[in-house]
């Protein structure tokens, strides 16, 4: 296996990707609103995914407080994060309100901190960051 090839790229880009995202609920077994136990799983909020109830009841009546806390468990962004040929798009000129989302692939900091730098559509550029 050759350092810096494309096995040890692969094997990187496993350990560096970030971790699934799954959300689960608190508890699967009790209920949110009158704290019933049950030995099998209870139905759950269809937006939020983490409040279980026993009976369609007791969701009917705990919807009024459980409105304020419910978050749809599937939020999409709003936009994806820019890429590099978006950023240079702006000529040097700041982008304001948007995002560069990047994954430092390679320090290669001597008297400054130099990074090599993934975008999200997989295009790697050298990133110097400057600090006083």
């Amino acid at each position: 296996m050759e350092y810096g090839g494309p096995e040890t790229q692969k094997i990187y880009d496993q350990v560096a990707a970030p971790p699934p995202t799954k959300q689960k609920r608190a508890d699967l077994y009790s209920c949110t609103f009158c704290k019933a136990v049950s030995t099998t799983k209870l139905m759950c909020c269809s937006r939020c995914k983490k409040s279980s109830y026993c009976s369609r009841e007791c969701q009917k009546n705990a919807w009024e407080a459980h409105n304020k806390e419910c978050i749809p468990a599937k939020t999409e962004p709003k936009s994806l994060p820019l890429t590099w040929e978006q950023v240079e798009a702006f000529g040097g000129a700041p982008v304001v309100g948007e995002t560069l989302e990047v994954r430092a692939m390679l320090d290669e900091s001597m008297m400054r901190q130099v990074f090599l730098c993934k975008d999200r559509v997989g295009v790697v550029k050298r990133v110097a960051a400057y600090t006083s």
